[in-house]
């Protein structure tokens, strides 16, 4: 083994990596004896609610009032649960009273995670930067872990700007820009500050009519977000989350083993790309722990009043009361829960149950719908369409670089050129000079002449082009050059190729999201999944130290 790396690094490494896993460990242990509920606060909505309670009343429910079909029976839409606390809004107030960090774990991870990332990263990219590998930042892991921070700040923290800018970019416009000054003054009407709680989802966040300070800024807790949470606001985050979601249990971590992510503690490098691969599924099943457990609790008392209720054959659709029923050992809260609208449907109930068992269990909560959402067809569509912004930004990105760097490099060539072409002149004769001059211009600074390697840079493609796995004889690389080794065909077939491994990974993993969602309705698969991947780590550190 190499005795060259540092011992501090390798202390320090093994030290965090310790800190991680017991706080991953509290987190998880925190969630489950939290006193709040990770759920939206209950909202009338009837055009939300037709669908699902048409399908209960065509299964023998009530066909009354449109709500759904656990609303109401269980008394879980309409009160608190019993023992739980009102969520708090500002993290830091939470945390200041005693015993604060209790039921707040998750929040104090999420932050963690940020500030690590944005830590590790920025080193990682001094060191590339240095090495001519910057460009690997581009790849779709940086790309993802990216969105995941943005989406996590801006759903957690809330600023509020000046009413007035410092500096009006309106008054900076030409008065010909008509166009502009109309969109600058009319921007003025979408700042946040007087924009409703429920409807700042749909804005970037920054008032653009001009510089503006905050005045004041806020970090919310999980449980304040996701309570407050309106209807309107609650579709496109579930869609984000859950596109996210996909990538994150996909291809970040199948990215484990196709580049070799070791757990080594000797280097920074490694450590980081380990924790870029496998934190985003740390985190968001963090939340879907969360919300699991929140929905868990809210049919507690379902699950109680089921003990007591006669089998489901013995109830008929009659309005006549249940003889003996309830016992009178039951409490107060059950007994007001199974009221007579309640009674005679539950036979509706149970066989809408039965068929949406993941709506039972979901209700109001934020995983309402996740039945649907979760598919394989609509998580691989919503990928999908992640993949396809990450290579649109990729590629405007990665051109618009290289043609900079062409057109510097024909400009500082054409400028030495000259200087030296002027140098050259006062030595000779004003009638060579005046030969020279009227001479074709040289063909060494058109691009045909510049070697691509000066204004190329290391990417995933050029590198795997150099190291294919598999060797030049496997068949990925065989397949990348089946059109030839030009630029264009090799990126494009290679971009196929990725595709066709995310597919692959995320068809694999989708298994125990699967078990997740609709089988065990918990998160634990999910960890498992991560565990398995973490594994590889470690044995991919144990070849790695063997070569040494």
């Amino acid at each position: 083994m190499n005795k060259r790396f540092s011992k501090w690094r390798y202390f320090v490494n093994c030290i965090l990596s310790f800190f991680l896993v017991g706080l991953i460990s509290t987190v998880y242990f925190d969630i489950s004896s939290s006193p709040y509920v990770y759920g939206r606060l209950p909202t009338v909505d009837s055009s939300s609610s037709s669908r699902e309670s048409n399908e209960f009343n065509a299964a023998g429910g009530s066909s009354g009032k449109n709500e759904h079909p656990c609303n109401g029976y269980a008394g879980m839409s309409n009160r608190p649960a019993l023992g739980h606390r009102q969520p708090q809004r500002s993290l830091f107030a939470s945390l200041a009273q005693e015993g604060g960090e209790s039921g707040h774990m998750v929040d104090i991870f999420v932050w963690v995670y940020i500030v690590s990332l944005v830590i590790s990263m920025s080193h990682k990219y001094i060191i590339y930067r240095m090495q001519g590998f910057h460009y690997f930042f581009l790849d779709y892991c940086y790309f993802h872990n990216a969105l995941l921070v943005f989406f996590l700040l801006r759903l957690l923290v809330e600023v509020e700007w000046s009413s007035e800018p410092i500096i009006s970019f309106s008054g900076l416009a030409p008065r010909s820009w008509k166009g502009v000054q109309f969109l600058l003054q009319n921007f003025s009407s979408f700042r946040p500050s007087n924009t409703p709680r429920e409807m700042k989802w749909y804005n970037i966040g920054l008032p653009l009519d001009g510089i503006h300070y905050p005045v004041s800024v806020s970090i919310l807790t999980c449980s304040y977000v996701t309570a407050n949470l309106s209807h309107e606001s609650l579709v496109p985050l579930f869609v984000i989350f859950v596109t996210l979601l996909a990538g994150s249990l996909g291809p970040i971590l199948g990215a484990i083993p196709m580049w070799h992510n070791a757990l080594a503690f000797h280097s920074f490098d490694r450590m980081s790309s380990c924790y870029l691969h496998l934190m985003p599924a740390v985190i968001q099943g963090m939340f879907l722990h969360c919300f699991f457990t929140s929905a868990r609790r809210k049919i507690a008392s379902v699950h109680a009043v089921h003990h007591f209720m006669p089998p489901a054959s013995t109830l008929n659709g009659r309005n006549d009361s249940l003889p003996g029923f309830p016992p009178p050992g039951i409490g107060a809260f059950a007994k007001q829960t199974l009221n007579t609208t309640w009674r005679n449907p539950h036979l509706g109930l149970v066989a809408y149950n039965s068929h949406n068992p993941l709506h039972a269990l979901c209700d109001d909560s934020f995983c309402l719908g996740l039945a649907q959402a979760v598919t394989y067809e609509h998580m691989l569509w919503l990928h999908f369409l992640m993949f396809c912004v990450w290579q649109v930004f990729y590629h405007i990105f990665y051109e618009v670089r290289r043609y900079q760097r062409k057109c510097k490099i024909q400009r500082k060539r054409h400028q030495k050129s000259r200087k030296h072409m002027r140098s050259v002149l006062r030595l000779i004769r004003p009638s060579e000079a005046s030969e020279m001059e009227g001479q074709s211009p040289s063909t060494a600074n058109t691009p045909e002449s510049i070697h691509p390697n000066m204004f190329n840079r290391v990417t995933a493609l050029t590198w795997m082009m150099e190291h294919p796995p598999g060797g030049r004889d496997g068949l990925p690389y065989r397949f990348v050059t089946c059109l030839g080794p030009g630029r264009l065909p090799t990126t494009i077939l290679f971009e196929l190729c990725q595709w066709v491994l995310h597919v692959f990974f995320f068809s694999v993993n989708y298994l125990f999201m699967y078990l997740s969602f609709y089988v065990t309705f918990s998160v634990w698969p999910l960890l498992v999944l991560i565990c398995l991947y973490a594994a590889v780590c470690v044995y991919n550190a144990a070849r790695l130290n063997a070569k040494l």
